[in-house]
């Protein structure tokens, strides 16, 4: 079991109802390339507090990123059942 495997079950995630995608490394790359600058931007911080605080975002963000890229996103309602074409509705 892999260790995403293992922190969903900790976590009470059900995997199904994601659908798993399989990012490229040019996605990656455009990914990270979006944060380029605000990571070039922390140059001009003097304080550290602050710095670590603004890189810890930075690629908090960007994990996310990733996940939702690699995982897709989940339907606004998640109660909302998906019909298949031979149901007639």
């Amino acid at each position: 079991m892999g260790a995403f495997q293992n922190v969903a079950l900790k976590k009470g995630i059900n995997l199904r109802n994601y659908t798993h995608t399989t990012m490229t490394r040019e996605e990656f790359h455009q990914l990270a390339d979006k944060r380029y600058n605000e990571l070039e931007a922390l140059n001009k911080i003097n304080n550290f507090y602050d710095y670590e605080k603004e890189f810890e975002q930075i690629w908090k963000d960007l994990g996310r990123a990733v996940l939702e890229t690699n995982l897709s996103k989940l339907p606004a309602d998640r109660r909302k059942k998906k019909h298949s074409a031979n149901s007639g509705l």
